[in-house]
């Protein structure tokens, strides 16, 4: 958690942002977030900008310097539901006891795979949902693309997403002069499409 009692002192908290953002508030303020650059953001907007997918610096693991060009996306609905279904699969199947808090796989290990945030009881349901299909055998519908997005996700060079456009059979002339980070968001939202 963030010190909330420096941050008052402060009427400040370092943020940073995996995306290009800016954050309004209701009392005329706007912070410009630029990928991968810490800012202060005023206390009054901390809640805005964790709505909008900004982190306290001071409370999380940054990602790596070749994880800033991925570009946070806002999964929602069956999409997600299916992200959450496979991570909790793929954690299932490697069955280490550091992954889990008791019987649930933990939040942060579902957030790794998945590339979005993942609350303890977020976890919890989507860990049931997994268990419940494990037991009866079927597998609930999932995404069309699901599985395609989570390679997409734990891809972290350019390399790797060239190597995902290809194998996908994505045009070529509407990727290759694309940047990691335009790569990475343009895979995701032709994806999250199809």
């Amino acid at each position: 958690m963030p010190n909330v009692k420096a941050a008052k002192q402060a009427k400040t908290v370092s943020m940073i942002s995996l995306r290009d953002v800016s954050v309004p508030s209701l009392t005329g303020h706007i912070v410009r977030f630029e990928a991968g650059v810490a800012r202060d953001v005023p206390v009054h907007m901390v809640d805005e900008a964790m709505k909008l997918g900004c982190a306290p610096t001071d409370s999380v693991n940054l990602p790596s310097d070749s994880e800033l060009g991925r570009k946070a996306v806002d999964f929602v609905g069956t999409l997600r539901d299916s992200l959450l279904f496979l991570a909790c699969k793929t954690v299932a199947e490697k069955n280490d006891s550091a992954d889990f808090s008791g019987t649930t796989p933990k939040g942060e290990v579902l957030g790794e795979i998945t590339g979005f945030r993942v609350t303890a009881k977020e976890a919890t349901a989507a860990f049931q949902v997994y268990m419940a299909a494990h037991k009866s055998g079927e597998t609930p519908e999932l995404h069309p693309s699901a599985d395609k997005i989570l390679m997409v996700q734990q891809a972290n060079t350019k390399a790797e997403l060239v190597e995902l456009a290809e194998l996908f059979e994505f045009p070529k002339e509407e990727w290759t002069s694309k940047t990691k980070s335009e790569l990475h968001e343009y895979l995701l939202a032709t994806l999250r499409e199809g």
